[in-house]
């Protein structure tokens, strides 16, 4: 379990660039500025690479920060929004395994976290600070002068977003895969099934490890898809058709669109001479890295935690608040927004038909009366009820309603996971108000049985269930994770 430290920045040598750094303290962690493929890193090295940061976590050359057997992510950059809507976001990798601790290094080359930049305050190097959404570290003292400024300011973490278009220059990279194309027309009803037996609820495992032993009805996700273990099996992954069955298929890639032109790069000014070392930091506060955020693990202040692509700080004991509560947690390095979608492209040909990245599932509805597309479901025997989130039963829940309506003791289709998308006014129908939904909110299971809400229950005795995320205010990204009792 690696740490590192906040202090404040010693003051720069006057008339140069700032002094070489000395090597990494304990559990310190030591920036590198960006990577190159010929520089050699040493465990808790961090480097920005293509607008993200990594962490080493096994000394290496020439890996690149992306192999995951060397380096952690410590703050994702957001990508290019894609044409269509947003795919959804797959689950957390696996941590990777804690590397011994480094030499001790000098003091004085810890990063010291300002908060949001002030226009008012002066920084020094080393001095780190949060500016529209993205993150930089000083590199030379300055007041004033934004963090844009690269004379003063390198990015840490940036935000993105869609830049402006520039003079046409060199042909720039292949763009990355647009998100999945519309989802095409509803296939009839097909007869419903057999009664199946009791008591087989699914278990979520997380991502796939071939070193751990599944059983059947586990649940993992890989390779963007998710699915079920149906023989018990250790080191045979889920394309193994003998051991796993597909959940949830990973859509299909939409096109690539077109390259934007590049813009020519600056030269690079001269470099001043080196200025001797500034006097060391005072020592910050310890930082406690604890890898990907755990609902039943104990966090202590200073402990910190990644989420959902971002990295927090503990600020006040807890277990089971995730980190977007602020009453228990501080945001340390926000992963950063997908930027706007791009102009629309004029219309390819038609593809052949893909395979679907959502499944449904037809159940019986015995909740004694109707229920209306949206509707949290919860699985009881072999048919569905309405779920509440006013105990452990109803909040565990399997999926919303994917049918415009379905009558009591009548089948319908059920989502598990995936995109859903209904009009405005029904979606109004399960989470009150007007205007459909709130796109970018997290939605969660209400104590109002077959309600949505954007705040979680707080209650003692009731259960926090997640439930999706709203790419717009028709299409709800549906994530069910395990109810957490309060």
């Amino acid at each position: 379990m690696s740490q590192f430290q906040y202090g404040d920045g010693g003051g720069d040598g006057g008339g140069g660039g700032t002094g070489p750094a000395g090597p990494a303290g304990p559990g310190v962690i030591n920036w590198r500025g960006a990577y190159s493929n010929t520089t050699t890193y040493a465990i808790n090295d961090a480097v920005s690479y293509l607008g993200s940061s990594y962490i080493c976590t096994t000394a290496t050359t020439g890996n690149l920060p992306t192999d995951a057997g060397y380096w952690n992510p410590l703050a994702l950059e957001g990508g290019a929004g894609p044409a269509g809507p947003d795919g959804g976001t797959g689950p957390d990798g696996s941590d990777g395994a804690t590397g011994p601790a480094g030499p001790d290094g000098a003091d004085g080359n810890s990063i010291v976290w300002r908060d949001a930049y002030d226009a008012g305050t002066t920084y020094s190097p080393l001095d780190a600070v949060s500016y529209l959404g993205s993150s930089y570290i000083c590199i030379a003292d300055t007041l004033g002068n934004a963090p844009t400024n690269t004379g003063y300011w390198n990015p840490l973490a940036l935000k993105g977003d869609t830049g402006a278009d520039g003079s046409d220059g060199a042909t720039g990279p292949t763009g990355p895969d647009g998100g999945a194309g519309p989802t095409g027309p509803d296939g009839g009803t097909g007869p419903t099934g057999p009664d199946g037996a009791d008591g087989n609820s699914i278990i979520w495992r997380d991502a796939y490890d071939a070193g751990t032993t599944y059983s059947p009805l586990d649940v993992v996700s890989y390779l963007g898809s998710s699915y079920i273990c149906i023989v018990s099996t250790i080191g045979h992954d889920p394309t193994n058709a003998t051991y796993w069955s597909p959940l949830a298929l990973a859509g299909s890639d939409g096109s690539t669109g077109p390259t934007g032109p590049g813009g020519g790069t600056g030269p690079t000014g001269p470099g001043g001479a080196t200025g001797p070392t500034g006097p060391g930091g005072a020592t910050g506060l310890d930082i406690n890295w604890r890898g990907a955020y755990g609902a039943g693990t104990v966090y202590a202040v200073n402990d910190a935690v990644s989420y959902l692509g971002s990295s927090y700080i503990c600020i006040a004991s807890t277990v089971g608040h995730d980190p977007t509560n602020v009453t228990y947690w501080n945001p340390l390095a926000l992963a950063g927004s997908n930027g706007s979608a791009g102009p629309t492209g004029p219309t390819g040909p038609t593809g052949p038909t893909g395979s679907s990245s959502t499944s449904t599932v037809s159940l019986e509805n015995v909740s004694g009366s109707s229920v209306t597309i949206g509707t949290p479901v919860y699985i009881i025997a072999s048919s569905v009820d309405i779920a509440s989130a006013s105990s452990a039963l109803t909040a565990e829940v399997i999926g919303l309603v994917a049918d415009t309506s379905i009558a009591n003791a009548a089948s319908g289709n059920i989502l598990p996971a995936g995109l859903l998308t209904a009009t405005t006014t029904q979606w109004n129908t399960v989470k009150g108000g007007s205007g459909g939904l709130t796109s970018g909110a997290r939605y969660y299971l209400s104590a109002t049985a077959g309600m949505l809400t954007t705040t979680a229950p707080t209650t003692a005795g009731q259960l926090v269930t997640f439930v999706g995320i709203a790419i717009s205010t028709t299409v709800l990204d549906v994530r069910i994770q395990r109810a957490i009792l309060l």
